[in-house]
This record gives C-alpha cells, sequence and structure tokens, in this order.
C-alpha cells in the first residue's frame, strides 16, 4: 500500500548550519527540508490536484553533516508520477547550486558535469528505471522546471511527482550512466501500491475469447482471462447487485451510482466483496469474499447526469497473494484515443466489458446470487469519439469524465447489474488497463444507444489520491 511520508521530525524550514548555502533563484518557489530520511511531492496536493503551468521549485535536502544525501525519484509507477514531456526535474549536488548559470535551462545543469555523476535528470523519455542520485556532500537540490504553456485546467499527464531522501554513512560514486537499480533500503519501500508490478496480465486475454453474443445474453468468461472483475453483493439473500474493478491489494473501483444511495456504515454490515472467480456460486470465504471498511464517493458525483460516476471500496483486509484468477488490471497512464491495438470496421478501438448483469433491459435471468448471470459474461465492442457520443446520446450530458462505445446496429452492450464493472483494453505493451467503468445508458444493445462508462484517465487524481490518502 503506498503512503505519503510526511513527518513533522523530519522535515523542518531551516537547513543545517554546515549546509551549502543553496541559493534561491529569481521566480522559484523554494522548500527546505532536513533529517536523516523522508518524503515530499511536486506540489501542494498532489494527486489531487495538477500542478500549473509555468511552475518553478527548487527542493533543498540537508542529511546530517558527515553524511551524504540520497535521492530517488521513481518514474516507472505511472499511477504515481505524471509530467508533461516538455516538463523536467533534476538532481545535483547542493555544492554546485552556486555554480549553475540559468537554473532550469538545459545547458546549464549539462555545464555542471557528466549525467549521473554531477547531475540527473528525469523526464518523461525515460521512465523504464528508477532515478537515484547521490550527493558528494550532506546537501542534495532537485530543480522542477515546468513549460509555460498551458495544455487546459484538467491535464492528467500533470500529475506530479514524489521523491525520497536519505542520508549515507559513505559516498558511493553515482554510475555513468545514471543509477538503474532499486534504491538503497534506508528509502521507505511503501510508496508504490501493491498491483504496481503484478496488473493487467490475464491469461487467456479477453481478445482470445469469441465475441459470438453479448453481455445480453451472454458470452461465458474463461477462468483467468478478466480475474480483476469483482461484484458487489448484499450478504442478506447474496444478491449482487453492482459490479467492480480489482486495482490494488486492498482497493476495488466501481461507480458511484452503486454506492451514492447508501451509506458506509450499511454498506460495512451488509455487503461483501466477491472476486477471483467467474462463477459467482463457487465464491468462499475468505479467499474470495472479503468484507468492506471504507466506501468513498466521489465528491463532485452528480446524480442528476450521472457524472463525475465513481467510488472507491476499501477491503478490510488485504487480498493475500495475486494468482492466476485473482489480479488487478492496471490504470490507465493515456487516454483510449491515444492507442488503438484492434480495431473494428470503422476504425474505432476494440475494448471490453464484462459483468454479472440482466441479459436483457428489465429481464432477470435464472441466477442465484447475479442480477442476470451467475457466470462472468463479457463483449467486444467498439469506442465511438466524442462528437458520436453527444450525437447518439443527445440530449442527456455527455461529460469528458465519460466514454461510451457499442455498435451503431445495438446488439452488443453492458445492461441493469453490469453497473461498476469493467471496461479493459488492450495497452499495446503485453498489459490491459481499466479505461472504463459501466456507468448509463439508455436501454441495452439498442441501435444508435451506445453504452456510457465512467472515463478512468480523466477520474485518475480521485483514484490515486482515494489510495494514497486513506
Amino acid at each position: 500500500m503506498f503512503f505519503l511520508l510526511v513527518s513533522t521530525t523530519l522535515v523542518t524550514l531551516a537547513c543545517m548550519a554546515t549546509a551549502a548555502v543553496v541559493p534561491q533563484p529569481s521566480g522559484f518557489g523554494m522548500m527546505q527540508y532536513s533529517g536523516r530520511s523522508g518524503a515530499f511531492t511536486s506540489h501542494p496536493g498532489y494527486l489531487s490536484y495538477y500542478y500549473a503551468s509555468g511552475l518553478k521549485n527548487r527542493y533543498v535536502v540537508t542529511v546530517p553533516t558527515g553524511s551524504f544525501a540520497q535521492m530517488t525519484v521513481d518514474p516507472t509507477n505511472r499511477n504515481y508520477f505524471a509530467i508533461r514531456p516538455y516538463d523536467f526535474v533534476v538532481m545535483f549536488d547542493g555544492n554546485l547550486a552556486g555554480k549553475l548559470a540559468v537554473p532550469c535551462d538545459v545547458n546549464s545543469y549539462t555545464a555542471l558535469g557528466p549525467s549521473g555523476v554531477a547531475y540527473l535528470s528525469v523526464t518523461m523519455a525515460k521512465t523504464d528505471t528508477i532515478r537515484t542520485f547521490t550527493s558528494q556532500s550532506n546537501v542534495i537540490v532537485a530543480d522542477f522546471c515546468v513549460n509555460s504553456y498551458s495544455s487546459g485546467a484538467v491535464d492528467p499527464a500533470m500529475l506530479g511527482w514524489q521523491a525520497f531522501w536519505a542520508s549515507l554513512a559513505s559516498s558511493p560514486t553515482n554510475p555513468q550512466p545514471a543509477q538503474t537499480t532499486a534504491p538503497v533500503t534506508t528509502i521507505p519501500v511503501t510508496q508504490a501500491p501493491a498491483s504496481a508490478k503484478t496488473c493487467g496480465k490475464p491469461s487467456p486475454k479477453p481478445s482470445d475469447i469469441p465475441n459470438k453474443l453479448k453481455i445480453v445474453n451472454g458470452v461465458q468468461v474463461p477462468d483467468g482471462a478478466q480475474p480483476w472483475a469483482c461484484a458487489l453483493v448484499q450478504t442478506n439473500g447474496k444478491a449482487q447487485f453492482c459490479d467492480c474493478t480489482v486495482i490494488d491489494k486492498q482497493w476495488v473501483v466501481t461507480a458511484g451510482h452503486c454506492v451514492a444511495e447508501s451509506n458506509e456504515a450499511t454498506m460495512k454490515a451488509n455487503d461483501k466483496i466477491y472476486m477471483g472467480v467467474t462463477n459467482l456460486n463457487k465464491a468462499v470465504a475468505p479467499q474470495n469474499i472479503f468484507s468492506i471498511s471504507r466506501v468513498i464517493l466521489h465528491p463532485q458525483y452528480d446524480p442528476d447526469t450521472t457524472d463525475f460516476d465513481v467510488a472507491m471500496i476499501k477491503l478490510a483486509t488485504p487480498i493475500p497473494a495475486f494468482s492466476s484468477t485473482l489480479m488487478p488490471a492496471c490504470l490507465p497512464t493515456a487516454p483510449i484515443t491515444a492507442t488503438a491495438v484492434k480495431t473494428g470496421a470503422f476504425g474505432r478501438r476494440i475494448c471490453y466489458v464484462t459483468g454479472w448483469g440482466t441479459l436483457a433491459a428489465g429481464e432477470r435471468g435464472n441466477a442465484n446470487i447475479g442480477s442476470g448471470s451467475d457466470l462472468l459474461l463479457q463483449a467486444a465492442i467498439e469506442m465511438f469519439n466524442t462528437t458520436a457520443c453527444k450525437t447518439y446520446l443527445s440530449p442527456y450530458t455527455f461529460s469528458n469524465n465519460m466514454l461510451c462505445g457499442g455498435y451503431d446496429a445495438g446488439q452488443f452492450d453492458s445492461c441493469q447489474g453490469d453497473s461498476g464493472g469493467p471496461l479493459v483494453c488492450d495497452a499495446g505493451d503485453g498489459t490491459w488497463t481499466l479505461n472504463g467503468i459501466v456507468s448509463w445508458g439508455l436501454g441495452c444493445a439498442e441501435a444508435k444507444k451506445p453504452g456510457v462508462y465512467s472515463n478512468v484517465y480523466a477520474l485518475l487524481p480521485f483514484i490515486t489520491s482515494t489510495m494514497a490518502q486513506n
């Protein structure tokens, strides 16, 4: 589980007397920290609010005299690191700060010496390795340089970043090129969610399942093909009423309207989360049935328009271990329009929706637990562009927090009871990402009435900040 480490005993606002004097450049924000270890974030409200265009911040860390300062930024975990391609972070030795000619000028940093020795940059161009830099003194500095270009008030690429620092008794030589191994053990290892390294690797893949029919009348999902799918089940009568998606060892995400008319205390007392099975009748405690400890609805959820239709549910106990039949879906690192591994007849991206919901609008099957089926069902659907969505769904509200998909002729769709369930897409790198959450629709599988899904990429700040802060 990720914890945002802020310790009043480790963070102060004054450098030690023996520290190098680090100037505050004109127009820069200046943050100073000291102690043996700790952490800081790129900007106030990190994970809840985007950083601002034109931002320039300098972070100065001082560790005890006689030790050496080390700093680590992890760009490999895209749930907690996102900056635009033209923004960058640079770590460097505090003793070199006075020699920096023009802060945030790339040539000024390269003039300090070799990369990885005098300085180390962190950019979106290289996100495959953890970036760790060790100062040759007890002071280390990071500059955050943000281009003044405005990409809009809501840009998930401006999520920001976090850094961890530690003090070393001796100064290891910074390798050339930059160090690519994991940070030393003095740096906290709880910064990444459990799903960061184990997500989105189903077998078989959703795309291996033939799309003969639809969720509305069903094609069964084999064990392991959608291992993140989960169900919200009322314990009184064992009735499934919504679906959800596993995204971490202790978190699932669902639609906001699935929880909006209840409350946390009621759900903790009356509801369970079923997971790790495609047949709900085969769920057994404790490996497949989990209690609830937190229910957090998006604060801007609008029941009239179903905008911001997302909620987070924390499990009372973590999932002991992931397996081929129980695994989180990855969170997206780019909009759904960015990659189209498989496309349909109109060049639309193909994604996959699953659920235990009803088999037709207003109808219930002969299921014992599922609202329509006890067996997990799947359909492949085409993702429409925003213009088509607004045209087909007029006069209803279709916001940037929504996606829509289906087929012009209907036939394939999600339906009642599938709400909160996953819409996953092939990311093109061997992983499957949760791009949508089943939200609402006009009937089920009707022509020119595509299903609507919460746009997970647009809602990432809420999802990631909820996990971080709870």
